[in-house]
C-alpha cells in the first residue's frame, strides 16, 4: 500500500474523485475450502468506495459477502470420538471488510487496475447431519490482491462496469480448514463523480 502510494505522490490528484461500486460476485474456492465445499458460489455481492488521492491512486473500503454451500453424500464421519453414518451439509459464509488501494494504468478513459485490500473476515462455517450441527464463527485477518478494469459507458459518463478478479486469502486453522481461500469474479455497476 504505501510503494503504490508512494509511486503516484508527485502527481496531482484527480479533483478528488471518487468510485462507489454495488458488484455481483461469483466465487470459487480453493484449497481446503475446495475440500470441504467443492461447489463454486453464486451466492455473492460486495460494496465499495474508492476516493483517488492521486491520478493513478486511489483509497478505499471494501464490503462483501460470499455464501459457499454443499450437499454431501452419506457416508461416515469421525466427530468428537464418534462416527456417524449420515448425509452431510456444509456451509461457509464469508464476510470481509477491507482497506484497500488500487493503482491505475495507462491515460486513457478505460480504466484498468491492480489493487489490494487487507482487513478482518467474519466466517461461519457449520456442518450438518440431521439434527447434529457443528458451528464456528471467527473473525479473521486475511488479504485479497486484485485485478482489474473500470469501463465507463463513453468517453465522458460517470457510470460503468466494473471488472475485476480477487484472490481472497484468510488466516484460518478451524475444523478441517487451514488457510481459508478463494477466487472472486466481479461484474458491478460504478458512478465516478
Amino acid at each position: 500500500m504505501v510503494i503504490m502510494l508512494m509511486a503516484g505522490a508527485g502527481k496531482q490528484a484527480m479533483a478528488q474523485e471518487s468510485i462507489w461500486a454495488f458488484n455481483y460476485n461469483p466465487a470459487s474456492p480453493g484449497g481446503d475450502l475446495r475440500d470441504y465445499t467443492n461447489a463454486t458460489s453464486w451466492r455473492g455481492w460486495s460494496f465499495e468506495g474508492r476516493r483517488f488521492m492521486t491520478d493513478d491512486v486511489s483509497l478505499g473500503v471494501y464490503i462483501g459477502y460470499n455464501g459457499f454451500f454443499e450437499e454431501k453424500p452419506r457416508s461416515l464421519y469421525d466427530i468428537n470420538n464418534t462416527t456417524i453414518n449420515a448425509k452431510s451439509w456444509r456451509y461457509v459464509y464469508t464476510l470481509p471488510v477491507l482497506v484497500t488501494t488500487h493503482y491505475y494504468i495507462g491515460e486513457g478513459w478505460i480504466k484498468p487496475f491492480i489493487g489490494i485490500g487487507v482487513g478482518i473476515y467474519y466466517i461461519e462455517q457449520e456442518l450438518q447431519f440431521s439434527t447434529f450441527r457443528l458451528d464456528e464463527k471467527n473473525w479473521k485477518l486475511g488479504f485479497a490482491p486484485e485485478a482489474g478494469v473500470f469501463i465507463p459507458f463513453g468517453v465522458m459518463a460517470n457510470v460503468g462496469v466494473l471488472l475485476s478478479a480477487k484472490y481472497n486469502l484468510v488466516v484460518y486453522n478451524v475444523q478441517n480448514i487451514d488457510n481459508l481461500y478463494y477466487l472472486n469474479y466481479s461484474l458491478g455497476i460504478a458512478f465516478k463523480y
